[in-house]
């Protein structure tokens, strides 16, 4: 691996030659670490391969095929390198519990599934990510998680902003130049540049700006990079702190983990590999002066039919039902949800891809459950269905949508692998029609039974 000079030079500058050539040995001579976060709402904790500063995070051995595991489909787990899981520290450390969360820079999405664990039940996730194709995978990646109390939105940060949005947790995993991707990923090797670091630190400060104005007062804001330099981190904290008064929150504990703490400005933490055996991240997070203030939205809700709600959502909290104006369509959203989507949905240069959980559709006198319900993290207990549970070879054949053999019954079934709900199924007899949602399923037509892994040993 040839390291760009400019790199070298500029590395060496900030940290020295011997952290340089230590990062280099282990850029060229360490294999990147493989490792996945649980989704402890739908697995149970394990207990070896531990990451010290995210418990639910595991090191693997190897690396998987993960997209023929049926629990990955499931959102039981999220593949995630370990030092990006740190993010979630903040809101364990300090005595804070949001209403309205922001995560701005968002795709995949492994910074938002691991905040959705960790923000309360009640509080509102806004999920945004300004790039058209990288916010369907953001939403498809949420989808799997469990979409519960979650809207996903594609717009640039002025635009969130110019709508009114505010929120009283935000997180900016903000784009940079990548330097702690280049064992990941050659092309950030061949891509970095001054010229780019440059590009990136200025492009931070725009967003930080606006993350800024939509932050409540006495609000918590986290900032991450996958990059090393001081031009893109150490800057940044300086520059909240010089024109805004952004209090620092330190995390000392991260101390006994490996990660170095900056000299220049304490409170930004580096998880380099060669010292924390994860890929590259910077990290700080700060306070808005002033006592907490509870994010102001307004008090119109998203327009719906008053009127008869289904059966089957009788086990459901009426005030979260909403339906489109004919009734066709219902999901599940907070009033305070319901007022947020409502705002953003008319606001020019706003797309939401979707806003809370999808329940299902009524079409004629019958109701159509939803795909998102069977994946809700929190509710999917509630679908008023029987179980069915999956043997290996039926739940590989499930997620790549091939014919399933029934039951003998009739109806919709919830399908699930080592009691780990996947999709509907509806059983019609000798046969069962797979209801696996095609743009979520196996599209390796060449990947078999054997490729599945076991990761867990579950069943």
């Amino acid at each position: 691996m040839m390291l760009p000079d400019g790199f070298r030079e500029s590395f060496a500058s900030d940290f020295g030659q011997r952290a340089y050539e230590a990062l280099e040995r282990a850029l060229t001579e360490v294999p990147s670490p493989v490792s996945v976060r649980l989704n402890l709402s739908k697995l149970p904790p394990h207990s070896s391969g531990q990451i010290p500063w995210c418990p639910e995070g595991v090191l693997l051995d190897e690396r998987p095929l993960f997209g023929a595991d049926p629990l990955w489909h499931a959102g039981a787990y999220y593949v995630q390198e370990p030092a990006s899981m740190v993010v979630a520290r903040y809101l364990d450390h300090v005595d804070f519990a949001p209403s309205v969360a922001l995560d701005l820079c968002a795709a995949p999405g492994g910074k938002t599934t691991l905040l959705r664990s960790h923000l309360p039940e009640t509080c509102l996730l806004v999920t945004n990510e300004p790039d058209r194709k990288r916010a369907k995978v953001l939403e498809e990646n949420v989808l799997r998680w469990g979409a519960d109390e979650t809207i996903v939105t594609s717009a640039y940060p002025e635009a969130l902003r110019a709508a009114g949005l505010e929120a009283d947790l935000i997180l900016v995993d903000a784009p940079c130049s990548g330097e702690g991707m280049f064992r990941k990923e050659p092309d950030a090797i061949t891509g970095w540049s001054l010229e780019l670091v440059d590009h990136c630190a200025r492009t931070q400060r725009e967003i930080l700006a606006e993350a800024w104005e939509m932050l409540t007062e006495g609000g918590l804001l986290i900032y991450s990079t996958c990059t090393y330099n001081r031009a893109e981190n150490e800057a940044q904290l300086s520059f909240l702190r010089d024109n805004y008064g952004a209090e620092v929150i330190p995390l000392p504990e991260l101390l006994d983990y490996g990660v170095q703490e900056s000299e220049e400005e304490p409170g930004v933490y580096r998880f380099f590999p060669h010292t924390t055996g994860s890929e590259g991240l910077t990290c700080f997070g700060v306070r808005k002066p002033g006592p907490p203030v509870a994010p102001q939205m307004p008090g119109r809700k998203i327009a719906g039919r008053s009127g008869g709600v289904p059966d089957e959502l009788s086990s459901l909290p009426v005030e979260y039902l909403l339906c489109n104006p004919d009734g066709s369509v219902w999901r599940l959203l907070s009033p305070i949800g319901q007022s947020v989507a409502a705002l953003l949905e008319g606001s020019e240069g706003v797309r939401v891809l979707s806003s809370g959980l999808h329940l299902g559709d009524i079409k004629g006198r019958d109701f159509i459950p939803g795909a998102p319900w069977v994946l809700s993290s929190r509710v999917s207990s509630l679908l008023p269905y029987p179980r069915r549970a999956m043997t290996a070879e039926e739940a590989f054949a499930l997620i790549g949508r091939q014919t399933l053999t029934g039951s003998g019954e009739r109806g919709y079934r919830v399908a699930t692998y080592a009691d780990v709900p996947i999709a509907l199924v509806k059983e019609l007899g000798s046969r069962a029609n797979n209801l696996y949602p095609k743009s979520l399923s196996l599209h390796d037509t060449r990947l078999v039974l054997s490729d599945m892994p076991h990761i867990f040993d579950l069943t």
